[in-house]
């Protein structure tokens, strides 16, 4: 295959060019058309992850962004998954050392509802006591698991004596969990700043009608 690829000199990749601007309030957004499905992507990049945390609150960003989904102003956890698997799209949020995203993917149809629930768990989460302390729960299992297998511990010693207490270093644990507080999640969203959101499009939409969505639902 990658022989055929080569000896094909008129081979081309044809990715559609993208449309960059800014908010006023700092957010940065990239749309791009592609009329080939009827359906549009959504990729939201937030500066900020586990190098964020606090010492010894380790896994702190994984449990704020997997909370934006439990709840919200509008809806409760049941209700966004409802309404979202009504339209057959899909949301989904994680966080990583360096960054956070938001990922959606909705029909075509369904471009004003799929962006209205984007920015209502971005910008309105509530973070439900119950939702937090399951979510607390479920990771300290995942701990659990995770330290049952051999390999998994053997790379967290290495990055240890790598990195020693640094984010790097450091890993989410049961004394990192227990430490943590529903004060701690609501602390550590509210330094989701507009500058630090890159917000792209692209997809089966006319651009001069998603820049005027984005900007009524994202922009103050």
């Amino acid at each position: 295959i990658v022989a055929f690829l080569i000896a094909d000199e008129n081979l081309k990749l044809d990715f559609p060019s993208f449309e960059e601007f800014t908010l006023d309030n700092g957010i940065n957004v990239l749309i791009a058309e592609h009329h080939e499905q009827p359906a549009v992507f959504f990729n939201i990049r937030i500066d900020i992850g586990g190098l964020d945390v606090p010492f010894g609150k380790e896994g702190l960003n994984e449990v704020v962004f997997d909370l934006l989904k439990k709840g919200t102003e509008k809806y409760t956890a049941d209700e966004l998954s409802e309404i979202i698997d009504a339209t057959g799209g899909s949301i989904s949020t994680t966080s990583k050392l360096e960054y956070s995203t938001i990922k959606a993917q909705f029909l075509k149809e369904d471009i004003d509802l799929g962006l209205n629930l984007i920015a209502e768990i971005l910008f309105k989460p509530t973070f439900p006591e119950n939702e937090y302390k399951l979510a607390i729960k479920q990771y300290k299992e995942g701990v659990k698991t995770w330290y049952s297998d051999p390999g998994s511990v053997a790379n967290a010693h290495a990055n240890k004596l790598l990195y020693g207490d640094s984010p790097l270093g450091n890993q989410q644990t049961q004394n990192s969990l227990k430490s943590l507080s529903l004060n701690d999640v609501v602390t550590f969203y509210k330094s989701i700043i507009p500058s630090k959101l890159t917000l792209v499009a692209i997809g089966d939409f006319k651009s001069e009608n998603i820049k005027v969505l984005i900007a009524s639902l994202f922009g103050s």
